[in-house]
């Protein structure tokens, strides 16, 4: 499967999930992703947009995760418990930073879908937070409203025009393999042979997610979101929901196409112990293992490939981080005591949050925990 980075991975996760749970904002997904389960009080619903779901293949069609019984009568665990991380710290990377003029921020990287045991959340992100009159955000996926006008706004994407399929644009050798992924989570691909590439690639993000009962309800970024709405704080918006959906439904599809690559029946289990591995490195702070560069699969990858997923990664992460640190030295110059919150790979490396805002002249600090 594609090698990049837990770090590239999660930077795609970060957009993926705003804009799944955009769409569960209008009734775009099955209650089966894990985007789905989101209460919403938006007028628009599943009956006012034509939107392409997931139903499940058929009645006798199961997600490989759901329980069942082996050959004692013991039921297996369920999503939530399919791996155990209850033995590791819960203590995700905060930083301080100090402005040139003196004021400061605390930021901190988030994972938009997390597991029951990160709710709450820790005493030191808390306490800090209850300082703070501001809290920074993405986009604020809180807001039902304001995301369901951003998804009807990309409708007219999620499917090709004029009878076209997913197969004619993948290619059908690249689609059969995407579609063993998909029945892997006992959803039905021939549903989807009209939907987008970029659409299928969100999708494939929230499945793995589900099956391992990461669930962006309890995001980091949502949990303080809904605090901050309790408590009377400032949202800011650093992105938008319009912006990340008019950027995943922009890629150019060759983007897509490559970034797509790996996802089949047989990766499976090596993309959820990908997705095992962030969770567990976010959850423990450990940022030098999210920032690990792991290169690619030279079966699988041809050099065009290669820059493809490099050209991908460019506009999903760098060029975006030029903006988020542009944000963030706009609210430190206000005086405003903010906590700022976007996800984690945008802090990280040569192009990362933290290297811009020291370009600055700040001073970036890592609280210890």
């Amino acid at each position: 499967m594609n090698r990049i980075s837990i770090r590239q991975k999660m930077a795609a996760l970060t957009a993926a999930v705003c804009m799944i749970t955009t769409f569960a904002g209008c009734g775009g997904f099955s209650d089966s992703s894990s985007a789905g389960k989101a209460e919403n009080s938006s007028s628009v619903t599943a009956d006012s947009v034509e939107v392409v779901t997931l139903p499940p293949k058929d009645e006798d069609s199961k997600p490989e995760e759901t329980a069942s019984s082996d050959e004692s009568g013991t039921e297996s665990a369920p999503a939530d418990d399919k791996f155990d991380t209850s033995d590791v710290p819960y203590t995700p990377a905060m930083w301080k930073v100090t402005s040139p003029s003196g004021n400061t921020m605390y930021m901190m990287g988030s994972m938009h879908a997390l597991k029951e045991e990160c709710v709450p959340l820790p005493d030191y992100v808390t306490e800090r937070f209850g300082e703070s009159e501001v809290l920074a955000v993405e986009c604020d996926i809180s807001d039902s409203t304001k995301n369901s006008a951003a998804a009807l706004a990309v409708m007219n994407k999620i499917t090709y025009p004029n009878g076209e399929t997913i197969g004619e644009h993948l290619g059908e050798d690249l689609w059969e393999e995407v579609a063993s992924y998909i029945e892997a989570y006992g959803g039905d691909p021939e549903s989807l042979k009209s939907s987008q590439a970029w659409y299928i690639y969100s999708l494939l993000e929230s499945m793995s997610l589900d099956s391992l009962g990461l669930d962006s309800t309890i995001g980091f970024d949502m949990q303080l979101l809904n605090m901050a709405k309790e408590q009377g704080k400032e949202i800011f918006e650093v992105e938008s929901a319009e912006m990340q959906m008019d950027m995943l439904s922009g890629f150019d599809e060759k983007l897509i196409k490559a970034a797509i690559k790996g996802y089949s029946a047989e990766n499976k289990d090596l993309i959820e112990e990908k997705l095992i591995e962030m969770y567990t490195a976010w959850k423990s702070g450990d940022t030098d293992s999210v920032s690990t560069e792991e290169g690619f699969d030279e079966e699988l990858y041809t050099e065009e490939d290669k820059a493809n997923i490099a050209e991908f990664n460019r506009i999903l992460v760098t060029d975006r981080n030029v903006g988020m640190a542009d944000k963030a030295m706009e609210l430190l110059d206000s005086g405003k005591t903010v906590f700022y919150v976007v996800g984690l790979a945008h802090y990280l490396g040569d192009g990362g949050i933290i290297k811009l805002l020291e370009a600055e002249g700040c001073t970036v600090e890592r609280v210890e925990v």
